[in-house]
């Protein structure tokens, strides 16, 4: 599926969002664009394949420009005010999804008030919106892409997210070739891709975990994460250490520590790149080393695969540095 789905009205538009097309495909790769005249099937139903698609979208960016909100059609009624407007269908779904929602403001256009919208596209005025000016366009898309790769915040009440780290050796429970309490980073790390497999198996007395992916290219990877409340942790150095191996790996692998604040994602980061193993490696630790700001209130921790290849992972710790001047397990 496509990571970045363009939202916007013909007749305001379009001459825009063929822009950001072709300015975002460079970036992320034509398959990670979605555009409905440039990629939905003859005869497919309309509301039916984009319900699909956002379903497995990371970001949709909703153009909106100067009549944008007072467009309409030939008997005078607004567009938005119509049940079955495609823009309104493509917001609410978007919305219904809990997919990230970014105004985009372009032609001089400001963000609608609140009161004048639809109820059910209202919540997209609460979103923070970026303005792509003509006289600026390069530098403010460029900006767009830069911040569109930062990872998402998402709801606490997601149940794949614990108290606490758990498995981290891979031997628990598996389900679907994922272990317990991991899970597959897609919806939580912008563009981390689904084309990777992920599998459990034995490894002396206990499991390891798997990702691969022979045919992926260097502008893709795959992940596997946990997710856990961390103020505890915060203004601490914690250590994430593990076994990884390699095979046929032409990007690289490693380890990933994400903190992120209560509404701030991304306070320190660190995934390893181009200091993970390469190529083929036999078994070897890895380690990483963060400190994590004051600010801190979630963690996030996980090994990635860049390109194509296999990594497989195992016996993985998480440590934070004593005041004793030792490491202890988290």
């Amino acid at each position: 599926m496509p990571s970045i789905f363009i939202c916007y009205r013909r007749q305001d538009t379009s001459g825009y969002a063929g822009r950001l097309h072709d300015a975002l495909v460079p970036a992320v790769g034509r398959e990670s664009v979605f555009m409905d005249i440039d990629t939905l099937r003859p005869g497919v139903d309309f509301a039916t394949e984009i319900g699909n698609t956002l379903a497995g979208t990371d970001v949709v960016l909703a153009l909106i420009g100067p009549h944008w909100a007072d467009s309409r059609d030939d008997s005078g009624q607004r567009r938005l005010d119509q049940p079955h407007d495609y823009v309104r269908l493509e917001i609410v779904a978007a919305l219904q999804h809990g997919v990230r929602v970014v105004p985009v403001l372009v032609g001089g256009a400001r963000l609608p008030k609140r009161e004048t919208l639809p109820e059910d596209i209202q919540r997209l005025t609460d979103r923070h919106a970026v303005e792509l000016s003509d006289r600026r366009w390069h530098e403010d898309t460029k900006e767009l892409i830069e911040n569109l790769k930062e990872p998402v915040l998402q709801a606490e009440s997601d149940p794949r997210i614990g108290n606490r780290p758990v498995n981290l050796g891979f031997d628990g429970a598996v389900d679907q070739g994922i272990p317990h309490g991991w899970f597959n980073s897609v919806g939580y790390v912008s563009f981390a891709s689904d084309r990777y497999q992920i599998r459990t198996i034995s490894r002396d007395r206990g499991a390891c975990v798997i990702l691969s992916n022979p045919d992926a290219t260097l502008d893709q990877f795959g992940s596997l994460m946990q997710r856990f409340p961390a103020a505890f942790l915060a203004g601490s150095t914690v250590q994430l250490d593990g076994e990884l191996k390699t095979d046929n790996v032409t990007g690289w692998a490693g380890l990933w520590i994400r903190a992120d604040g209560e509404d701030t994602p991304n306070l320190v980061f660190d995934n390893m790149h181009k200091r993970g193993p390469r190529g083929a490696e036999d078994w070897a630790r890895y380690s990483l080393e963060v400190k994590l700001p004051r600010e801190t209130r979630w963690l996030n921790i996980g090994v990635v695969l860049n390109g194509p290849g296999t990594l497989w992972a195992d016996d993985l710790h998480l440590r934070v540095w004593h005041k004793d001047g030792h490491w202890v397990d988290v």
